[in-house]
């Protein structure tokens, strides 16, 4: 260890530099400090100083410092710094356990930026591996509830799995592929998958241009993709290539929805922001969503005959759920962020489900209409089967735009947060009702 006239020696020259903001002769100061006096550094400045000195020191200066800093000082400083510096000090300097550390308490602009000049690294690769998903990410919003099936497998082999897998999975929209290590390498549409025979292997159906996310990504890139592909889901990857999970467009619009609300509506000066009160305000909603599909299991149950004699109708299930889901989504969005706007949110309720209810009308007959030529047109589907799907969609359409409308009202009237509680009502509601209203219809329709 440098006595302390040698430390006062190189000490006093930056102290005095820094006072003076000269920067060109604070930078020729440091260049003429011994390495060992730069770890004794953090000691002999203050805390205020280690900063000035890191926004007016070279790169290479820079990394000295950070490296001679305890961790708890380093991690806060690292914000003040392009993040092009801050992913190289990472990847060059600190091992992966506390690179990760230091990632978590980024804030979360910094750690997307991060992560992005991260991932394209080996070592990035290994460090995002150990990094935990933040809420405003894809994996934050991600279910790992989904249907995967391996390349080398044939269709019918896929058929049992399937069987098995969707006894979880209430919304199926096409089959992820992966290798044997879990590695996503494209997808099935289930319309091909449908028409292969069952020695078909699925490496002969699979697409394999891979569109997915990474885990890391921020909702606004997932929402940007799920847009520029035009679908309902997307697959979730780790940074190896991993799938880990699914995206789907409902859970990015609620985010948004959440994140809206939030941003408009005034802060409650006593909310309770404890793990405690957090948990006490969520876990209802949340018990409640899984009462609901506990729900939706049993009502499917009821329709066992009609499934059994006509097994077509399974396939036209998730068809029916995701459009009364989105449009009920859609609805409840638009009515939270009047709510929030305090302009618009004078129009009487009575108005807005007038005008939620002519809308409903409208998108119904043209969706319905739509479903139904192309079952007729193109998968030269029955006249009874096309007319069961468009009766039913018809209706679907009809009560989800009236609950996604009148829920968060109501909720908003009793004080309840309804960006917060409506997802998981109209989800729930939307579920039974759309399986109820489908099965329904078709019993009508067929006479069983």
């Amino acid at each position: 260890m440098y006595a302390s006239t040698t430390l006062a020696h190189h000490v006093e020259p930056i102290r005095d530099t820094l006072l003076n903001c000269d920067e060109q002769a604070l930078k020729q100061n440091l260049n003429q400090v011994p390495d060992e006096v730069f770890f004794a550094l953090p000691y002999e400045l203050g805390y205020d100083e280690l900063r000035s000195l890191l926004l007016h020191a070279e790169p290479q200066q820079a990394d000295k410092l950070l490296l001679s800093m305890p961790p708890d000082w380093r991690r806060p400083v690292l914000t003040l710094l392009p993040e092009s510096q801050v992913a190289a000090f990472v990847l060059n300097y600190l091992p992966v356990g506390e690179a990760v550390k230091t990632l978590k308490e980024c804030p979360s602009s910094l750690r997307h930026k991060l992560v992005k000049l991260l991932e394209s690294e080996e070592k990035g690769i290994e460090i995002l591996s150990d990094l935990p998903y933040i809420k405003e990410s894809a994996g934050g919003l991600m279910s790992t509830e989904l249907v995967c099936i391996q390349s080398n497998w044939t269709v019918g082999r896929c058929i049992d799995e399937i069987r098995d897998q969707t006894a979880r999975v209430k919304e199926l929209y096409s089959l992820f592929v992966v290798d044997t290590r879990g590695i996503l390498i494209g997808r099935v549409p289930l319309r091909r998958f449908l028409a292969a025979t069952p020695q078909t292997l699925v490496a002969d159906l699979v697409n394999e241009q891979i569109v997915s996310v990474m885990a890391h990504a921020e909702p606004q890139e997932v929402a940007e993709t799920l847009e520029k592909y035009n679908f309902e889901a997307l697959p979730v990857v780790s940074a190896r290539g991993k799938l880990v999970g699914r995206v789907r467009k409902r859970d990015v619009a609620q985010y948004f929805v959440e994140k809206k609300h939030t941003e408009v509506s005034e802060p409650e000066p006593e909310e309770d922001e404890s793990i405690l009160g957090l948990a006490k305000a969520r876990l209802p909603w949340l018990l409640i969503g899984m009462c609901g599909g506990l729900l939706g299991a049993e009502t499917m149950g009821l329709f066992q005959n009609e499934l059994t004699v006509l097994p077509a109708l399974a396939f036209f299930v998730p068809l029916v759920m995701a459009t009364g889901g989105n449009v009920g989504i859609q609805s409840s969005t638009v009515v939270i962020q009047a709510l929030a706007d305090k302009k618009k949110g004078k129009e009487s309720a009575s108005r807005r489900i007038f005008k939620s209810g002519t809308l409903a009308v409208v998108n119904g007959w043209f969706i319905s209409l739509l479903v139904f030529a192309a079952n007729v047109a193109i998968f030269q589907n029955d006249f009874d089967m096309s007319m069961t799907v468009s009766i039913a969609l018809f209706c679907v359409v009809l009560v989800a735009s009236f609950l996604g409308t009148v829920l968060p009202l109501v909720m908003n009237r009793l004080g309840v947060n309804p960006a917060l509680a409506a997802g998981p009502f109209i989800t729930t509601a939307n579920d039974l009702v759309g399986i109820t209203v489908y099965f329904t219809v078709a019993r009508m329709m067929y006479t069983f």
